[in-house]
């Protein structure tokens, strides 16, 4: 999950027009929510905020998975969830409608920041793609290659694609708080390799965390994807639509014997990125509904049905400025990092801390994440980049350093939200706990490490000569 756009509203804020006060509401009222409300809006503005939730959350299920209280938050995931119409529904625990269904969610918004960096973004161009992409690999495989090393024998080995996974929130959250010591070139390169890192994510968990492939499900995931052809083909544009074949797409994967959450991933690769009518139409059709909705005003008391015309095409061109891609990755984006992810770290990070949770046979797998995550990842990072580098493939982006690599290598060290639901997929028992200890334990270290190791070796990047200003002068650097 990046966070590249999350500040573009402050950098082209414009002054809001002044609205009186909606018919109905009092204002003491209003502003009293309103000045209670602000607080939660200023920290949701704050990059680093998904990290915080995610911190805040998986501390909560701690404490209370460890507390005389740990009965009651099982009770709370096992409590029954029925989602029916007519004949047709699945009945589940809580825990279930948050691993399943709510990661799906999570799921096609990677799928739509994949297909947006494979398309417009930093994968689109070969050379660009290379650092990125080979820094990714590296910080799989090393990590993956440390782990097995630890626990060659079956069914510990079984874990290896734990400590290959990337927490993109709190990595960027970390980088955030070093504050004006990151220039925009190695921020940019910890997103790109987040989305290299959670294209290699995807692969392994359809590869190798699926029970087999039933045909019945698959020919039901074909049936989608058609559906999901026709739709687009017929020029249908409004997302809501597209629920059904999702709705078809998951269920096959669910029989079929893959996860399925990566139906979440396929919708979003078959997102269009081309815009209907772009900021240039929005804007024509805009003043065509404009001067349609003056006439019609001007003309003294117009009816409400003569107003509906010009209104639809206002919104026609609010919706059809940008692509479906970026309008449903910026509208699902808040929902994921501040309310998905969250609630999957305070269902699946609560684990008790104590000596029950510590037993000596998991002691490799342990170790092996622990490993993998803080030691793998970085060395991987760094590897990977060195060959492209080494064997003059792609540059370094202009003001990143081999040092600012080895940062971003030890942020791609915390793995949380995707490792635990790769670990949730690889064990269960003791083992899962073990693997869930070792992946918080890890996360922290590698999170500690970024901000002590970049504190130390990073300078403000504004006095480095010749480094990129702005994100857009840092994705262009890599093209030498």
């Amino acid at each position: 999950m990046t966070h590249r756009d999350e500040h573009l509203e402050g950098e082209h804020a414009v002054e809001r027009v002044a609205l009186p006060t909606p018919p109905g509401a009092w204002d003491p009222v209003r502003n009293a929510v309103r000045g209670a409300l602000r607080p939660i809006e200023h920290f949701l503005h704050v990059e680093a905020s998904g990290g915080i939730l995610l911190m805040g959350a998986a501390s909560i299920a701690l404490v209370w998975a460890s507390s005389p209280w740990s009965d009651d938050y099982e009770h709370l995931l096992e409590t029954p969830v029925v989602l029916r119409v007519g004949g047709v529904g699945i009945e589940a625990d809580l825990r279930f409608v948050v691993n399943e269904l709510l990661m799906t969610l999570f799921f096609f918004v990677v799928g739509l920041e994949i297909k947006r960096e494979i398309v417009h973004g930093e994968l689109s161009h070969p050379r660009r793609a290379a650092l990125p992409i080979a820094a990714a690999i590296g910080g799989m495989t090393v990590p993956a290659l440390i782990y097995v090393a630890l626990n060659p024998h079956v069914p510990a080995r079984s874990g290896w694609g734990v400590p290959m996974a990337t927490d993109i929130a709190f990595a960027v959250g970390v980088l955030t708080l070093l504050g004006r010591r990151v220039p925009p070139a190695l921020r940019v390169l910890l997103l790109t390799l987040a989305i290299a890192d959670d294209v290699g994510a995807v692969i392994v968990i359809a590869l190798f965390y699926s029970n087999g492939i039933a045909l019945g499900g698959l020919l039901l995931v074909v049936l989608a994807v058609l559906l999901t052809l026709v739709l687009q083909k017929a020029g249908v544009r409004r997302a809501w639509l597209y629920v059904l074949p999702g709705i078809l797409a998951w269920e096959g994967m669910h029989s079929a014997g893959v996860h399925p959450t990566l139906a979440g991933v396929m919708l979003g690769l078959m997102t269009p990125t081309s815009a209907w009518l772009g900021p240039h139409g929005a804007i024509h059709l805009t003043r065509h509904a404009v001067t349609r909705l003056s006439s019609v005003v001007g003309t003294g008391e117009a009816h409400p049905t003569q107003l509906l015309g010009p209104l639809r095409d206002l919104e026609l061109a609010r919706r059809e400025a940008i692509s479906p891609v970026e309008r449903l990755a910026a509208k699902l984006h808040p929902w994921v990092a501040w309310g998905i992810m969250p609630l999957f770290a305070l269902a699946n990070a609560g684990v008790p801390l104590d000596p029950s949770s510590f037993d000596a046979e998991y002691a490799p797998v342990m170790l092996g994440v622990v490993a993998g995550l803080v030691i793998g990842k970085p060395l991987g990072v760094l590897a990977g980049a060195g060959l492209v580098v080494g064997l003059r493939i792609a540059p370094l982006p202009r003001g990143v350093t081999w040092a600012g690599v080895g940062v971003v290598g030890l942020c791609a060290g915390i793995g949380f939200t995707m490792a635990i639901f790769v670990g949730d997929l690889a064990f269960d028992g003791p083992a899962l706990v073990a693997t869930k200890l070792a992946i918080l334990a890890a996360s922290m270290i590698a999170g500690v490490l970024a901000m002590v190791v970049g504190s130390v070796v990073l300078r403000d990047a504004r006095a480095v000569p010749g480094a990129a200003r702005t994100e857009s002068e840092a994705e262009a650097s890599t093209v030498a």
